[in-house]
């Protein structure tokens, strides 16, 4: 197993908590690894959730935990003989929720919860649905404590777009599907949009409005053709959309945002965007100045391989920048999710090739500050903006099925293989530039033994070593030797700060320690 990390921080002062971290890494086994949906942690953290791959036929539940700083912290992986595959991941009180779908534990395809610990050790299992395909994609807590787990349904043949509210120990306490317009579709889910109101995306062009027993209330009229993606509820109480609109784009598709009144349905604003390639977005949220964040995939030629974008717009949805990443222009890449964090900043769960090779894809995270930028493997986008065109005439009225699908809960073994893999961590780290090497730390990355070397110029010497959380654990003052043997071995994995004070002068080095 193996996880490759390539960041540059800037301390600009000693606060390192102050500081917001960037980074991009990617974590992987021999197989491929889809990443699809991440959450920051209460520890300031991010997990991310999505599927390992030991075969061509047979995928597992995969979830890799790091640390602020992008070390990894553990991986587990969850499943039977079959497929199981994680499409979204959240934190709830003492461990995590993971949903998606399983063919393990049952006859047909059926939604997939897993409760875990804080360590990713499982609690309990189940699985929910009928004799058709049932996908879980989103799991959300909702303010009294219960569950919202949403999805694709199959009912009489036919996909719906789904949701069961389950109590806190995964007891059903209600379920409604809603048959979609016009596109069966495995990506429906629903978006809690307070008030005990849903927003259900992924089957058609529009939004759907439910409550939170599936009860149908009213449609959002977005555009005129593709698929609605996320939607959310912002600062003001109104709600936004994404939507794939694959009307007018030069490859056939386009990335429009529109944010909606809930009190007459009517569209606030609809903002299209495009590279003139084929631009696919995904997942967004509301940013601290009330704009939003896109996170798509894109082409940069009709025959490239697809590359991450960022799209950051203001509030009223014109477009302020945009960030493309990719590990390098041969790589392919697939993107999950994005969310903000604490700092003000990004993290993007994707997934992208190795070395050219598209039979490996692995987990490929992303933590940017407020201006997308994660110091390396990125480069601006031209986009060209336009107003998106509302569909006309008379929304079509889905079908009900408020009581259909009872389905089975069933509560059957996991595998715990695999729960914790050794993961091999190469890092490297941009260091700040000394005339003639003057001070040096050897080796670097280190496994917590580590030499720093002066040279004759620094007589006496002061050395404070910080933690990222701006705590010194490790101090020498009147130092006077020129080189000071360091054991931080019995320390947290991550990034340390190496401040030494000599002759008036104060230098800054970073080492990592990985092992």
């Amino acid at each position: 197993m193996k996880i490759k990390i390539s960041f540059l921080l800037l301390f600009l002062s000693i606060n390192l908590a102050a500081q917001p971290v960037k980074f991009q890494l990617t974590v992987g086994d021999a197989q491929s690894e889809t990443g699809n949906s991440i959450f920051q942690t209460s520890d300031g953290g991010y997990i991310v959730a999505g599927a390992t791959y030991p075969t061509f036929s047979n995928a597992n539940v995969y979830v890799a935990k790091v640390n602020s700083s992008g070390v990894l912290q553990w991986t587990k992986t969850y499943g039977g003989n079959s497929n199981d595959i994680a499409h979204s991941i959240i934190e709830t009180t003492g461990g995590y929720l993971i949903a998606g779908e399983t063919e393990s534990f049952a006859n047909s395809r059926e939604a997939l919860l897993i409760r875990t610990d804080l360590n990713g050790d499982t609690l309990w299992t189940k699985t929910y649905g009928g004799n058709g395909s049932d996908i879980a994609n989103k799991i959300e807590e909702l303010p009294s404590g219960n569950l919202l787990l949403s999805g694709s349904f199959q009912i009489n043949g036919v996909n719906q777009m789904g949701l069961i509210r389950l109590d806190s120990a995964g007891g059903i306490l209600g379920q409604g599907y809603v048959s979609p317009y016009q596109f069966a579709s495995p990506i429906n889910k629903a978006t809690y949009l307070g008030n005990g109101k849903v927003g259900f995306t992924g089957a058609n062009p529009y939004m759907v409005l439910a409550d939170t027993n599936g009860t149908y209330i009213n449609t959002y009229a977005d555009f005129s053709g593709g698929r609605s993606v996320d939607a959310l509820v912002t600062y003001d109480q109104k709600y936004a959309s994404l939507i794939y609109d694959n009307v007018g784009g030069a490859q056939g598709s386009n990335i429009t945002l529109s944010k909606l009144n809930p009190l007459t349905t009517s569209t606030i604003f609809s903002k299209k965007f495009s590279t003139n390639f084929d631009d696919t977005p995904v997942s967004f949220v509301e940013a601290n100045d009330h704009g939003f964040v896109i996170l798509a995939t894109s082409f940069t030629s009709f025959s490239s391989n697809q590359s991450l974008l960022l799209i950051k717009t203001d509030s009223v949805g014109n477009l302020q920048w945009t960030k493309r990443y990719a590990v390098s222009v041969g790589e392919d890449n697939f993107a999950g999710q994005v969310v903000k964090t604490s700092d003000g900043g990004y993290a993007i769960a994707a997934s992208t090739t190795i070395n050219g090779n598209f039979s490996n894809y692995e987990y490929y995270i992303v933590k940017t500050d407020s201006a997308g930028d994660s110091f390396c493997n990125q480069t601006p986008v031209t986009f060209t903006q336009g107003t998106a065109i509302a569909a006309s005439g008379t929304l079509p009225v889905p079908l009900l099925y408020s009581v259909a699908n009872t389905g089975t809960l069933v509560a059957p073994p996991l595998s715990t293989y695999g729960l914790l893999n050794t993961i091999c961590i190469t890092l490297n780290v941009s260091e700040t530039h000394l005339e003639n090497n003057s001070i040096v730390l050897f080796p670097n990355p280190t496994n917590g033994n580590f030499k720093i070397s002066f040279n004759n110029s620094y007589q006496e010497k002061k050395v404070s070593i910080i933690n990222d959380l701006g705590q010194v654990v490790f101090s020498r003052e009147d130092l006077k030797e020129n080189v000071l043997q360091v054991n931080l071995i019995n320390y947290s994995k991550g990034i340390y700060v190496i401040k030494i004070d000599t002759c008036g002068s104060t230098f800054n080095k970073k080492i990592v320690v990985s092992n």
